[in-house]
């Protein structure tokens, strides 16, 4: 009887650590091509070896299980995450028309790249995906069903493509992580579609075309302008209400479409800023509201293109809305009004102080 309980307890032991050993799949020197893997949890990290080519898919067990990718090829079929976590020794291509990302996950992109399939017309995700200190590369638009979340570093090359918030969002993490969003259009931004998890976050936007659904604020965190970002959805308000400082850079234009609002209602007047007068504000037919904190527009450049209501709170001049800030010329706020073109104050006030 004891050697029968000695042998139990072995076999349960020996069991139990089996299981908490990595799977290492492929070699670092022949080819091999794969099933559908199934990582397994553990304590270790499982790994995708430099000639392993999976065709058929991967699959992470759960939220204890880690995958270190160092492959050469890229992967087609289903990427099941359920909460795992890919750490990229390589950049990681997606390819094939049956692919998506499915259930939650996390990708550690260690400064590397994530490419999604061009052989497809949209790339889905179904559940929250975290990715952190990565570049993605859209070759195709990109349907998100859940919220994805960029932490670190990150820059998302959209090469045109569009990205769709509808059913998800887009977010930047706590801890003064930033994206850079590019050449893509944002699809139905509204509400919490399109936020920083606290004020050290940064989202900037390059050549971008965002789209508006709904009634959409910028509550936290800092907003940069690159190149030309235009802010368009038909009779939409775009709210800045963060209390950090966001910045329309050098040779950049901030545009806002005909129908549109915009409002500035932060906690100071001076959190819009320009680097310099290649910075421009260009208001097409847009409605420009200020709260009874005020605005103050100094350095850059305003484009007035067609008739734009002007609305602000302020009960005295000071509060209102100020071009210029009345003592230096280094301040004065470049205004080009176009032809037919006019600013029209409906309430408050609007001040001009460009000296």
């Amino acid at each position: 009887m004891k050697h029968k309980i000695s042998y139990i307890i072995a076999f349960v032991v020996l069991t139990h650590t089996a299981l908490l050993w990595p799977l290492i799949v492929g070699s670092n020197s022949s080819v091999s091509v794969q099933n559908n893997t199934v990582f397994p949890t553990g304590v270790s990290t499982n790994e995708m070896r430099g000639f392993a080519a999976f065709p058929n898919g991967v699959t992470l067990t759960n939220a204890a299980t880690t995958c270190l990718f160092n492959s050469l090829f890229p992967i087609a079929g289903p990427i099941v995450m359920n909460g795992g976590l890919f750490n990229l020794a390589k950049d990681m291509s997606i390819t094939g028309t049956g692919t998506y990302l499915a259930n939650a996950g996390q990708f550690n992109g260690n400064t590397n790249a994530l490419s999604l399939p061009d052989q497809v017309a949209t790339f889905t995700t179904s559940g929250a995906i975290t990715i952190g200190n990565a570049d993605l590369v859209m070759n195709c638009n990109v349907t998100l069903n859940a919220l994805l979340t960029f932490t670190n570093n990150c820059v998302v090359e959209g090469r045109g493509h569009t990205l769709d918030v509808t059913a998800g969002g887009i977010a930047v993490g706590a801890n003064s992580s930033a994206v850079l969003l590019k050449n893509m259009i944002l699809k139905n931004v509204g509400v919490g579609k399109m936020y920083c998890f606290d004020n050290t976050g940064t989202f900037s936007l390059e050549n971008v075309t965002c789209i508006l659904d709904a009634y959409y604020s910028f509550t936290q965190g800092i907003l940069e302008i690159f190149d030309e970002v235009k802010i368009t959805g038909l009779n939409q308000v775009f709210a800045y209400q963060s209390t950090q400082t966001s910045t329309i850079t050098a040779n950049a234009t901030l545009f806002f479409d005909t129908t549109m609002t915009f409002s500035y209602a932060s906690n100071a007047n001076n959190l819009l800023t320009f680097a310099n007068n290649t910075s421009y504000l260009h208001l097409y037919e847009t409605t420009l509201f200020a709260s009874n904190v005020g605005l103050s527009l100094t350095k850059g450049a305003l484009v007035v293109d067609g008739q734009c209501p002007v609305q602000s709170a302020a009960t005295t001049s000071a509060k209102g809305i100020l071009i210029g800030d009345g003592v230096s010329a280094a301040n004065n706020l470049i205004t080009m009004v176009l032809a037919e073109s006019g600013l029209n104050v409906q309430s408050g006030f609007l001040v001009y102080q460009n000296v």
